[in-house]
């Protein structure tokens, strides 16, 4: 879920699509007012166009929107909530086009612009950081996403091909303020990046800036 304190958005994961209600709900069972993902409240097919398996949601403070399609391998991207209520996204990350669905696009070592299962993704002040869960990393992207985006810095790993989970795909011995391990959440507020890094059951902060 996520909210700013007046609206809410929910990922519906299982039905694939996103639930958006424009006030919080004050009782039990309460209807939302606006659905993304699918052509209305009861439908549930799948459609490469829309969020397949929504895992989280967030808005930035300029109102742009961006989902986890985690199933996809992939993050959407709107410059404005909004347009997601009439419209597929104007950028894919982590995929070529709307229509792949390939694992480190079907490459044998991740990239700057690949993703596996991504959960979780949020903006910072001057761009957004997705978690990389199957990869065990961070990238951080700069700006508003042209064209198909990458990623100009990565947390978690050595460099932008390193793969394995922890220590194993570290240099230079075994520093482990440096290495995640399957990084599902993460959060930015005043500079400060927090980072659930589940598989070594711990919570890391970051301090990031535009250069960093």
């Amino acid at each position: 879920m996520w909210s700013e304190g007046g609206s809410l958005w929910i990922t519906d994961t299982g039905n694939r699509r996103l639930l958006r209600y424009d006030t919080v709900p004050l009782h039990d069972g309460a209807p939302a007012d606006a659905v993304v993902g699918q052509p209305g409240f009861h439908e549930r097919d799948y459609d490469p166009d829309t969020a397949v398996w929504p895992y989280s949601v967030k808005v930035g403070p300029a109102g742009q929107m961006l989902v986890a399609d985690t199933q996809y391998h992939r993050c959407l991207y709107w410059r404005r909530w909004s347009r997601a209520l009439r419209m597929p996204a104007e950028r894919v990350i982590g995929q070529s086009d709307m229509l792949s669905n390939g694992a480190n696009r079907f490459r044998l070592r991740p990239a700057p612009e690949t993703l596996i299962w991504c959960y979780d993704a949020c903006f910072t002040d001057d761009g957004f950081v997705v978690a990389d869960t199957g990869n065990s990393r961070l990238l951080h992207f700069r700006g508003d996403p042209s064209g198909d985006p990458a990623a100009f810095a990565v947390t978690g790993q050595a460099d932008f091909e390193a793969v394995g989970e922890g220590s194993l795909s570290m240099k230079g011995g075994d520093d482990r303020t440096r290495h995640l391990y399957w990084p599902f959440s993460v959060s930015f507020h005043n500079g400060l990046l927090a980072v659930a890094d589940t598989g070594k059951s711990r919570i890391l902060l970051y301090r990031i800036n535009q250069d960093t």
